[in-house]
């Protein structure tokens, strides 16, 4: 079992480590192909999402789960569905895509 002390210097580890100079963004693929990982900077929250696509049919959107680390430290837990005309993934980065909050 960790003692209080161990946790605080880990906790300040993990902390220094996720500073601002060290924070990036971007995009990748998993390498079952089924998910595609992002982290951006959105109006000074860190958004860190996931677009999960059907593993029998990797052209439909299942949903977008993640979390967003407000300014503020407030961290949200997300689940989204896609709507109606967002459930085609086309692979287009430019595509508009609409997604309700489960």
């Amino acid at each position: 079992m960790r003692s209080p002390i161990s946790r605080v210097l880990l906790l300040g580890l993990l902390c220094s480590l996720s500073s601002p100079a060290l924070a990036q963004e971007g995009a990748t693929l998993t390498p079952d192909r089924s998910t595609f990982l992002i982290s951006k900077i959105v109006g000074g929250d860190r958004w860190t999402i996931g677009l999960n696509l059907l593993p029998a049919d990797r052209s439909t959107i299942a949903n977008v789960t993640g979390t967003i680390l407000k300014a503020n430290g407030d961290v949200l837990f997300v689940t989204c569905l896609p709507r109606t005309n967002t459930k085609t993934f086309s692979g287009d980065p430019q595509a508009s895509l609409t997604f309700a909050i489960a």
